[in-house]
């Protein structure tokens, strides 16, 4: 199911790809490129595809990201069936795409119900605001809160549009009425499930499940989350442990000690860094478990190509093969060089088919 390993060339990967105008050698690099470039378009502005939790707004799952929940077209019907099938790719080629979407998205492609838990975790005011609506026993204390918020028998959507709550039998007056003590349950209940069906879109999950199994079968979709988007955390002794070294380089020599010295001081974000400039991708592949190297590892630590301008081992840049996720490291008189040198090279990252 998933791509041959490495054994002294390039895996092979579902995709050849191919970047006009570069010269790259071989194809990892360039696959993995180009599922870095898809996680960034579906986290950009042009595509409409996945949008923004409002509950990052308030503080929690800051920067997470749902399902648009916006009826939509055959194209982006075709969109969302593409989107599956790049789900698919993923777990075949052990490439993650960092995407960095809420476990609501995950349990709907894997046709798991959702929760108030769920809710939650996408619209934090919304579910503050019910809660307090189920917990307000006092007639009275509910009517002074519901007039000092406003609430009426409507809600807005995820998208900022009003919508009416299915109203309880019998009701005569409008959506814009105050909301009576006597509904308050069953506003309660209508309100959240029109907002988790939003975060359901059947039909987009529908299209997404398609694309899936033109690749993969869907009973695969259990642990769909950490097989697609790997791991946001980068475990330091994971990465040490699939590090491989050229030959005339030891784990026991003094710059490869003061280079994982260095790591263990970074942040996660600048562990990410590192890892984008030295594999082009931010994420590692999930843990199988077994010291089998899942590609891109193991990260390779090599010495750099012969420059005889550059005597000075202090002065030399840290170069990466992102193909072979390899590093060709001087060899730096003090870690504080390494440091700056390293720091260097990871902001090159974003233009990572250089040198």
């Amino acid at each position: 199911m998933r791509v041959k390993k490495a054994a002294g060339g390039d895996p092979i990967y579902p995709l050849l790809i191919k970047f006009t105008g570069e010269r790259v050698a071989g194809n990892s690099g360039s696959f993995r490129e180009f599922m870095q470039r898809m996680a960034n378009d579906l986290h950009g502005a042009q595509l409409s595809l996945l949008i923004k939790a409002p509950a990052g707004a308030y503080g929690r799952n800051k920067g997470k990201w749902i399902i648009n929940p916006a009826r939509f077209d055959f194209a982006v019907y075709k969109q969302y069936e593409f989107l599956g099938t790049l789900f698919a790719l993923a777990i075949r080629s052990d490439v993650p795409l960092p995407l960095d979407i809420l476990p609501s998205f995950w349990k709907c492609l894997a046709g798991c119900p959702l929760s108030s838990s769920d809710l939650a975790d996408c619209d934090f005011l919304l579910d503050t605001r019910l809660q307090e609506l189920k917990r307000l026993g006092d007639e009275d204390e509910f009517d002074e809160y519901v007039l000092q918020h406003g609430l009426t028998y409507s809600m807005h959507t995820l998208l900022g549009e009003e919508r009416a709550v299915p109203r309880p039998a019998g009701a005569s007056d409008g959506p814009h009425a105050l909301l009576r003590f006597a509904d308050r349950h069953a506003y309660i209940k209508a309100a959240t499930h029109q907002r988790l069906l939003e975060l359901s879109n059947p039909p987009a999950f529908e299209a997404m499940r398609k694309g899936f199994r033109s690749i993969l079968p869907l009973e695969l979709l259990a642990g769909l989350e950490r097989m697609v988007c790997g791991y946001p955390h980068i475990d330091l002794a994971y990465l040490r442990q699939h590090t491989t070294y050229a030959s005339g380089l030891t784990p026991n020599d003094a710059h490869v000690e003061a280079f994982w010295a260095v790591l263990a001081e970074f942040s996660q974000e600048e562990l990410r860094k590192f890892v984008k400039f030295a594999a082009n991708q931010e994420r590692l592949p999930a843990d199988s478990g077994t010291d089998v190297h899942q590609p891109p590892l193991p990260m390779k630590i090599a010495q750099p190509d012969p420059d005889e301008s550059q005597a000075n081992a202090d002065q030399r840049w840290i170069r990466a093969e992102t193909c072979m996720f390899m590093l060709k490291l001087p060899r730096y008189s003090s870690k504080d060089i390494l440091r700056t040198r390293l720091l260097q090279a990871m902001a090159t990252r974003d233009d990572p088919l250089v040198g």
